[in-house]
C-alpha cells in the first residue's frame, strides 16, 4: 500500500527520499498532545517504520508495522515549515513495538505529539479529527490495505480495530507490557477548547485553513487561544514566555482536554470578579489572519465525492431565519466579549443548533 499522502507531502518539500508504506485503520487508544519521548528514551530504541511528511491524523489513526510485530506507539515529529496546508500539522511518523513510560516523555509545546495503541497509555482517544482532503480540507480516510484515499466517512468494515491482537505472539508480548497508571493518564494541558492540535509554533495563530468553502463537514479549526503549554513546558525564550506563559508543574494536572479553565472561588468578592472580567476582555487577541489556499500548492488525484454514499456526512445547518440557530446567530453578532468568549456562551445557551451557518 502506498501512502499517496505521503508522497505528496515528500513532493511538496523536495525531498529525495520516497517512502512506500502499508497501513491499517486502526485507530490509537491513547494520546498526548505536545509531549515527545525524551533523549534517552529515543536513544535506546529504534522505530520499525518511519513515515515522513504526512498529517498527524494519519499517524493517530493507522498503524504501520507488519505482522509479526504489533504497533503500541508512535511519535509525531512535526514540521512547521507546512503549517498552513488543509489537513496539518505535517510532519514524521515514527511507530514502534515498544512505548516509553510517562516519566520517560517531555512536554514540547506544538512540536510533537505522541499515541498509544492497545490501551497502554495516554488521555482517552485518539485526539485527531479524521484524516482530511489536502485540497480541501473535507474529511476522509484512506482504505486498509490498498491505501486509496476517498473523500467522505469511512464505512465501518474499513476499520480493524486492535488488528494485531489477533497476531499469535501478542498474548505473550502483551504480558511484559507495563501499563500507564490511572495517575499518569491524566490531562497534560490546563485547559484547551480545541479538538485537533494547533498548526503552528507557540506565539503563531493556529495556521489550520479548515475546510473550502461550501465543504459539507463544516470544520472550523480553533482560535490560538484556545491552545495552552502543556504542563512542565519551558519557554525557550522571552517571547515564548510571554505569548505562552506559565505552565503549572505536572503535579497540578487534572482538566479535561475542551473544558473551561476553573472557575473563581465563590468566596472572591464581586469587585474582584468585575476586575478579573475587565482584564480578560482587556486581553483579546486580534484573530488570525487568513490563510492561502493550498489548492494552488497542492496536486493530487482524489476519489471524491460531495456526500457519503450511505448520507451520512453531518450538513451544517442553512441560514435559518428563526429557531435556535437563528438565536445563536444573534447571540453573536450583538456579544460585547472577546470572540472566543462569544462563541462559547452563545452555543453553550443554543445548544440545539449543531453546525450553524451565519450571515456576516
Amino acid at each position: 500500500m502506498f501512502s499517496k499522502f505521503s508522497l505528496l507531502a515528500i513532493s511538496l518539500l523536495a525531498s529525495p527520499l520516497i517512502y512506500q508504506i502499508s497501513a491499517n485503520s486502526d485507530p490509537s487508544t491513547g494520546h498526548n498532545w505536545d509531549r515527545r519521548p525524551t533523549q534517552n528514551w529515543l536513544d535506546m530504541h529504534t522505530p520499525k517504520v518511519k513515515t515522513k511528511a504526512i498529517q498527524v491524523s494519519e499517524c493517530a489513526m493507522n498503524t504501520r508495522l507488519h505482522f509479526p510485530d504489533i504497533q503500541v506507539f508512535a511519535y509525531f515529529l512535526v514540521n512547521h515549515k507546512i503549517d498552513h496546508y488543509h489537513g496539518c500539522p505535517y510532519g514524521d511518523c515514527h511507530a514502534y513495538d515498544v512505548f516509553p513510560q510517562f516519566n520517560e516523555t517531555e512536554a514540547a509545546y506544538t512540536d510533537n505529539h505522541i499515541f498509544f495503541w492497545h490501551n497502554v497509555g495516554g488521555e482517552d482517544g485518539s485526539g485527531v479529527k479524521p484524516i482530511s482532503n489536502p485540497q480541501t480540507g473535507v474529511y476522509g480516510y484512506e482504505q486498509s490495505l490498498s491505501g486509496k484515499y476517498i473523500d467522505g466517512v469511512a464505512p465501518a468494515t474499513n476499520e480493524q480495530k486492535f488488528h494485531d491482537s489477533k497476531y499469535p505472539p501478542y498474548k505473550r508480548i502483551s504480558s511484559t507490557w507495563h501499563l500507564w497508571s490511572e495517575k499518569d493518564r491524566q490531562p497534560t494541558h490546563s485547559k484547551t477548547g480545541a479538538s485537533h492540535p494547533k498548526c503552528g509554533r507557540p506565539c503563531d495563530p493556529n495556521k489550520d485553513p479548515g475546510e473550502k468553502a461550501g465543504s459539507p463537514d463544516h470544520y472550523i479549526p480553533s482560535p490560538a487561544s484556545d491552545y495552552s503549554p502543556p504542563f512542565g513546558w519551558v519557554a525557550k525564550n522571552s517571547t515564548e514566555k510571554k505569548c505562552a506563559g506559565n505552565p503549572p508543574t505536572t503535579k497540578n494536572r487534572g482538566s479535561q482536554h475542551g473544558t473551561a479553565p476553573p472557575k473563581a472561588s465563590p468566596t472572591h468578592s464581586a469587585k474582584s470578579k468585575k476586575k478579573k472580567s475587565k482584564s480578560k476582555k482587556s486581553n483579546c487577541k486580534p484573530a488570525p489572519p487568513s490563510q492561502p489556499s493550498a489548492t494552488s500548492l497542492l496536486r493530487r488525484e482524489v476519489s471524491s465525492t460531495d456526500k457519503d454514499p450511505n448520507g451520512t456526512l453531518s450538513k451544517p445547518q442553512g441560514r435559518s431565519k428563526k429557531g435556535s440557530c437563528y438565536e445563536l446567530c444573534q447571540c453573536i453578532k450583538t456579544c460585547k466579549l472577546c470572540p472566543e468568549d462569544c462563541d462559547e456562551k452563545c452555543r453553550n445557551s443554543h445548544k440545539s443548533c449543531n453546525n450553524p451557518t451565519c450571515d456576516d
